[in-house]
């Protein structure tokens, strides 16, 4: 692993030991991917206690009232497609997948690349990390 890539891990480490609230330590994790691995947006979306949605919980860029309001069944969208197969999906010009669900006034809709991770711990579904491009991109790792 290359020292950049430590470096986020560790980065991301300190923002959970020093946070007492878990919004804002969301909050911090998708502004430190998507400064460093430069993209448009990053996104956390995490199982609700229902166990059949993800919710948008953390965003950047995204229009900030989606949160908390943006809502998907596990097995609805791209990012329910995500947690679904427990292994990334990335995709070019998302709008183009079948599985691409649209949300009215999110303002996702002029992003061209799409990547969707999955947040395990200790083998059990957390949620779905999810960073976006406006530039097509075709490859995007994290």
């Amino acid at each position: 692993m290359d020292r950049d890539k430590i470096s986020i891990l560790e980065d991301i480490g300190r923002i959970i030991t020093e946070s007492s609230r878990p919004h804002r330590t969301l909050e911090k994790i998708v502004e430190l991917v998507a400064g460093k691995f430069n993209t448009d947006v990053c996104s956390v979306y995490l199982l609700d206690t229902d166990k059949q949605s993800l919710v948008l919980q953390a965003t950047v860029v995204l229009r900030k009232e989606s949160i908390g309001r943006v809502r998907m069944s596990i097995h609805e969208g791209l990012t329910g497609l995500v947690l679904e197969e427990m292994q990334p999906v990335f995709v070019v010009n998302p709008a183009t997948h079948p599985r691409y669900n649209f949300f009215e006034k999110s303002g996702e809709e002029i992003y061209s690349t799409y990547l969707g991770v999955p947040l395990v711990h200790l083998q059990n579904p957390l949620g779905v990390l999810v960073v976006q491009t406006v530039h097509e991109l075709r490859r995007l790792t994290l």
